[in-house]
């Protein structure tokens, strides 16, 4: 973000503070009905619009910086496979074989020079061409320029590697798909970003229940009271749109018992030049 735009965001911070601790809000109060979080066909239709009808984040650059490497995932039940070509071109594949339907790769990776299927052996380049059926007598006649890995539309941007399930391939144009906000993520430079661990919390939840949660500070004074609440003004949170992209701004602040970091012991005002 350009210096302008950090100061107005600060400014908007302290206008909160001073008006008594507000917060930016939605035009009116409104009732969210349970069965949005319940209805199977709502769900359904958020699947094919939202999941696969729209780019998705797979992965960081990161994971798939050199040639070779590879990062495996499903969405929406679609078994993909990411990658990185000898070319430098990050691709995604449905990680289906050709031939049998299995899987031919699983986990993570770094410089591979092919995927073999585990179960009769076909192998594929990263780029997603047939390299070779076993037992080639009896496939005379298959073209093994038709029966590549099936490509999936992909593009990186930001340091971020997005992946639209129902897209055709080359068509994905990352950097419009995330438009103004691109500009603000790349000064982040999270592609140069190295992976330290991945952790995985299987929830039995409606999607929307998750993005809930995370989608407000509201709860942090109340159920995080004795972690994030001392580090976090839960009431001044910030949020701009930026067509079907938001962003969230919200201050840290000093706490009282704090020894540590920008602020003195006792000092619970608000640290205006951090925010996240």
């Amino acid at each position: 973000m350009q210096r302008d735009g950090q100061l107005a965001i600060l400014d908007r911070i302290l206008a909160h503070r001073a008006a008594g601790n507000t917060t930016d809000l939605a035009p009116a109060m409104y009732e969210n009905p349970v069965d949005r979080y319940t209805d199977l066909e709502r769900y359904e239709r958020e699947v094919v619009r939202l999941f696969r009808g729209c780019p998705i984040v797979a992965c960081m650059t990161a994971d798939v910086a050199g040639p070779g490497d590879y990062v495996t995932l499903t969405l929406t039940d679609v078994p993909i496979l990411v990658d990185r070509g000898a070319d430098g071109v990050v691709r995604a594949f449905r990680n289906v074989c050709r031939h049998r339907g299995a899987c031919v790769v699983e986990g993570r990776g770094t410089g591979a020079k092919s995927f073999m299927c585990p179960y009769h052996g076909w192998s594929y380049r990263p780029d997603g061409r047939l390299v070779n059926p076993t037992h080639q007598r009896g496939f005379d006649g298959l073209d093994r320029a038709d029966y590549g890995l099936a490509e999936l539309a992909c593009d990186e941007a930001a340091g971020f590697v997005f992946v639209h399930v129902d897209g055709a391939p080359g068509t994905l144009d990352a950097a419009a798909w995330l438009g103004p906000l691109g500009a603000e993520l790349e000064q982040f430079d999270l592609g140069s970003f190295s992976r330290f661990r991945s952790d995985a919390s299987p929830r039995a939840m409606n999607w929307k229940l998750m993005g809930d949660t995370f989608c407000e500070q509201y709860h942090l004074r109340h159920l995080h009271h004795a972690s994030l609440a001392p580090s976090i003004q839960s009431d001044n949170s910030l949020y701009d749109g930026f067509g079907v992209h938001g962003r969230m701004v919200t201050p840290y602040q000093r706490s009282p018992s704090s020894t540590t970091g920008p602020g003195r012991a006792g000092s619970s005002s608000p640290t205006p030049s951090s925010v996240t």
